[in-house]
């Protein structure tokens, strides 16, 4: 009997986990990469999982079933990508892509602009797939139209910073950008990096790795193990 209510425990555990992983799509909380053109109407988003979850280990690959066969008359030089997590309030912890060597900051960040607009732009995704969505840039409620031009996303930091050209996919074959996290959205402060994003071609396929930053080791921690280490030097001298 023990046996057979175990069994029905794991079972259940299973249901849940499973019925949990459904319903990730495009909700709060999840890292979503936005690919479109400029010489055409496509914008194509794919839900790449928990952003935390792809925070806690290294060298996640997410993301395909995304090529340039999926933008007519589109070369690589004419995609554009970015990165975002909408973090389900306007208080919350919101995820943006930006340059590698460039920390975006501004002094006027509008985080209620940016939380209104991530809200639409997400909300929209959903109602057109699960974990991706073919969206057109002429609504607007695409990303195209609410964070494509130094507009709204102007209120938050500069297009450049967040969004990336894909032309050197054609060469180098990959395109590096950092996620980087705003926990106080309405906060002069700048964005805080989290991770390193690489999209990459995997056999003509447009794939996403993520590299979680190296958590820097607070200075009060290396004067702490120095300290020891003088300590340990002394007792071998004394003995």
């Amino acid at each position: 009997m023990k046996k057979f209510l175990s069994l029905i425990a794991i079972a259940a555990m299973a249901l849940v986990f499973t019925a949990g992983s459904a319903l990730a799509d495009f909700a709060s909380g999840q890292l979503i990469r936005v690919i479109y053109q400029d010489n055409g109407d496509v914008e194509m988003a794919t839900s790449l999982g928990s952003v935390a979850d792809l925070l806690g280990t290294n060298n996640n690959t997410v993301g395909s079933s995304v090529s340039l066969s999926s933008f007519a008359g589109a070369d690589y030089s004419n995609l554009n990508v970015a990165y975002l997590v909408y973090g389900g309030g306007a208080n919350t912890t919101h995820y943006f892509s930006g340059e590698t060597d460039v920390v975006p900051m501004t002094g006027s960040r509008n985080g209620s602009s940016l939380n209104t607009n991530l809200n639409t732009v997400v909300s929209y995704y959903s109602t057109l797939g699960t974990d991706s969505a073919t969206a057109s840039q002429g609504s607007v409620l695409s990303f195209a139209y609410r964070f494509g031009t130094d507009g709204l996303l102007a209120d938050f930091y500069t297009r450049g910073n967040a969004i990336a050209n894909l032309a050197d996919l054609a060469t180098a074959g990959y395109v590096d950008q950092t996620l980087y996290s705003f926990a106080t959205p309405n906060a002069a402060a700048a964005g805080v990096a989290v991770a390193t994003l690489r999209t990459a071609l995997v056999n003509g396929v447009m794939v996403t790795t993520v590299n979680p930053s190296a958590v820097p080791v607070p200075a009060s921690l290396l004067l702490f193990g120095s300290g020891l280490l003088g300590l340990v030097g002394v007792r071998r001298k004394t003995a």
